[in-house]
């Protein structure tokens, strides 16, 4: 969900549905559920997830394969601040971006993703 106000109330009647089921476990879920109702609004609002967190633990188990013949620990825990980080090696007769070019190419595709997630705007 994306609006708080709506969000509440779904998981407000979940509780009421399931702290009124009779059912024992579901009884004890929403008793917890409710003690931790903040925190899960406020993820709402937020629209936190742990979609990057994810993403960058995926990263690190495909490095993890690829390292499957280093000689030692250090070599892949290198690859994995070199892949996972912002660090720019300058590579000779290769043009990159400097990181902070980088990350405001991130911050403008982050914004129109979030336009076009928000939907058309009414004229």
């Amino acid at each position: 969900m994306k609006d708080e106000k709506q969000a509440a109330i779904e998981l407000e009647q979940w509780i009421t549905d399931a702290s009124g089921s009779g059912l024992e476990p579901m009884v004890e879920l929403s008793e917890k559920i409710n003690r931790h109702k903040a925190n899960i609004l406020n993820s709402v609002r937020c629209q936190a997830n742990s979609a990057k967190s994810e993403a960058v633990n995926t990263t690190i188990k495909v490095l993890i394969k690829m390292a499957r013949g280093f000689r030692n620990i250090g070599n892949m825990i290198a690859l994995i601040y070199l892949k996972c980080s912002d660090i720019v090696i300058p590579l000779h007769n290769r043009p990159q971006m400097s990181s902070e070019k980088a990350a405001a190419t991130r911050k403008t595709a982050n914004e129109l993703r979030k336009r076009r997630q928000s939907g058309p705007v009414p004229e």
